[in-house]
């Protein structure tokens, strides 16, 4: 356990939404499969072993493909 930040697994079979509020910015590490973040302005491919970082405030996204992902963020004190 880290008291700085939250980290979690997701495993995504063909979609997912997350959002990314003001709190906190939000990594994202692909660990398995391919998968496409589609968010308002755009979308962005990641593969096996590539990292996004996402800065806080991006709000809601979609996740789509067949991928695991660790997914960090700063966390609640």
């Amino acid at each position: 356990l880290c008291e700085y930040f939250e980290v979690k697994r997701l495993k995504v079979d063909r979609e997912s939404e997350i959002s990314v509020d003001g709190e906190s910015f939000l990594s994202i590490i692909s660990i398995d499969g391919d998968a496409k973040l589609i968010f308002d302005g755009g979308e962005l491919d990641i593969s096996l072993g590539e990292s996004v970082f996402v800065p806080a405030n991006a709000g809601k996204m979609m996740i789509k493909g067949k991928c695991q992902l660790i997914l960090s963020r700063i966390g609640d004190k």
